[in-house]
């Protein structure tokens, strides 16, 4: 759980995250709470071993989830900025 500074009441939940391939399963959930967010995140690579003509597939996965990992939880100060 992220706790938010007092004063704060603006929040922004960014959108949830599933991705599904052969090589692996990535969640990121992000949920208001009374006191901030809670996250909830599983990253799992289950394939030992990866055909080259299969490289691609891999790297959009892997790509995926760093994308998904620099997800920004933005919130504000009511009539403030962020």
């Amino acid at each position: 759980d992220i706790e938010v500074p007092e004063g704060v009441n603006d929040r922004t939940v960014p959108s949830p995250v599933n991705l599904e391939t052969p090589y692996g399963r990535y969640v990121l959930d992000v949920k208001p709470t009374a006191t901030g967010f809670h996250v909830e995140r599983l990253f799992s690579l289950t394939a030992l071993g990866v055909p080259r003509e299969e490289y691609a597939t891999l790297r959009a996965y892997l790509s995926g989830v760093r994308r998904a990992d620099q997800t920004i939880l933005s919130f504000r100060k009511s009539g403030g900025t962020p």
